[in-house]
């Protein structure tokens, strides 16, 4: 069952996806912005996704969760719109080094949870 803690974190989140998704819709419809220029942008939701589980994480995985959303989201950012020049083609091995890590990560607090409940 869920802490009121947790809840609130999660409803909080919540609360500015949608504040932040109406301010975009609205700014496009006063022509503030475009959402033609936005539709590149769309990686930014598996960052956001990250930075919400970062804020809202009590443990080791839910940090380890959110850091991989982010970098995920910053990825397909980068490799989509060729930034410094890089595209898919370029920057997969990243993805395979970000396995690695999420491998180790996830076996070191797997050994922590072990050694504490010992």
């Amino acid at each position: 069952m869920q802490t009121t803690k947790q809840n609130f974190r999660k409803k909080t989140t919540t609360g500015i996806f949608f504040i932040l998704f109406g301010a975009v819709l609205l700014f496009n419809q006063l022509n503030i912005i475009s959402l033609f220029t936005i539709r590149n942008m769309w990686p930014f939701i598996f960052i956001v996704i990250g930075i919400a589980k970062l804020l809202a994480a009590e443990d080791r995985r839910e940090f380890g969760t959110g850091i991989w959303w982010t970098f995920l989201g910053a990825w397909i950012y980068v490799s989509a719109n060729h930034l410094w020049g890089l595209g898919f083609h370029d920057t997969w091995p990243a993805m395979v080094i970000a396995v690695g890590f999420s491998i180790i990560w996830k076996s070191m607090n797997n050994h922590s949870c072990r050694l504490a409940k010992e």
